[in-house]
């Protein structure tokens, strides 16, 4: 015969309430991620609005501390069809408005895209979200800087490649053509 021994007769009076209390509180999966492009003295924004644990009639996000007043933000800012995009030159707001059905769909949607030159770390690090009953979703904005691939690098690593191919082809005895290089 097995017998059971209760060990923490209290412990389980202590999870129990806190396992309710977790189940009952809503947790939405609402997250503004994106890439941050240096242009060199500029930067391109590439935001997506994720939407996992869907709240089904989310409205709008809105950016909340992008820098006010600037006109390059306003001539580049630009959404995914069917979305609308607003920036607020005087308080520094930029939202991101619902589609025509009033809501962000289930999953990623994006990209909304405008240039700044303000950089990452000074402005676009927070949002707040609001739904069709005003409760507000206030969040951090997850971006990181992609580097731009440079042209004269690219250019540097494929003659190189070029070179490596052609010293290969004059080891084995023959002439190398330029079909040959391509093809090696």
């Amino acid at each position: 015969m097995i017998t059971m021994k209760k060990r923490a007769p209290g412990l389980s009076k202590c999870i129990l309430p806190a396992l309710l209390a977790a189940l009952a509180t809503p947790v939405h999966a609402l997250q503004v991620t994106g890439d941050v492009i240096d242009l060199g003295g500029t930067f391109e924004y590439r935001f997506s609005v994720v939407n996992d644990d869907p709240i089904s009639d989310l409205l709008i996000v809105t950016i909340d501390d992008a820098p006010p007043g600037e006109m390059l933000i306003a001539d580049t800012l630009m959404a995914p069809a069917g979305f609308l995009t607003n920036y607020d030159s005087g308080l520094g707001l930029i939202d991101f408005i619902a589609d025509s059905a009033l809501s962000f769909p289930s999953g990623v949607t994006g990209l909304f895209t405008f240039q700044s030159a303000s950089p990452l770390t000074q402005n676009f690090t927070s949002y707040t979200a609001l739904d069709l009953f005003v409760n507000e979703y206030p969040g951090t904005v997850d971006a990181q800087l992609v580097q731009a691939v440079s042209l004269p690098s690219v250019i540097a690593l494929l003659g190189l490649g070029l070179g490596i191919f052609a010293v290969r082809a004059a080891r084995a005895g023959k002439p190398a053509s330029p079909d040959q290089l391509l093809n090696a």
